[in-house]
């Protein structure tokens, strides 16, 4: 599977300004940091295929939790520090390798969260592309 994330997504996480490259002037290197990513990349396909998940996911939101977790797992494993928000809203800042471990251990508690498929997806529900009174329409609009 394709890698769930990109150095330009932790480049955005850490708040970094320029762009990863080869030279001695960011650390981790452009080249370590996409080792690094795809190695959390095989970590998370490993995870997902202990619960029986072994096709490409499509679903939009699986996809973006995907990269979350893949974001994460490499802040972790390249030396970021905590980031500067926490996922519950507490005052306890979390660290990206418990947001990592939290992540994976979602994957095995509720493995039908990233089995979704797009008709089950909230943002599609009641979504019929017969109907053209559908939920994305609203029949009583006027002009």
């Amino acid at each position: 599977m394709a890698n769930y994330c990109t150095a330009e997504n932790i480049k955005v996480m850490v708040g970094f300004t320029k762009d990863f490259d080869n030279s001695t002037s960011t650390r981790p290197t452009l080249t370590e940091l996409n080792e690094i990513i795809s190695m959390i990349t095989g970590i998370i396909d490993l995870q997902l295929s202990v619960v029986g998940i072994t096709s490409q996911l499509t679903n939009l939101n699986v996809l973006a939790k995907l990269k979350l977790g893949c974001i994460w797992g490499v802040c972790a494993n390249a030396g970021f520090g905590s980031p500067q928000m926490n996922n519950r809203g507490d005052s306890t800042p979390k660290t990206y390798q418990e947001l990592f471990d939290s992540f994976l251990k979602e994957i095995i508690d509720s493995p039908n969260i990233y089995t979704q498929k797009i008709d089950s997806d909230p943002l599609f529900s009641g979504y019929n592309e017969n109907n053209d009174n559908s939920l994305l329409l609203d029949p009583e609009f006027q002009v």
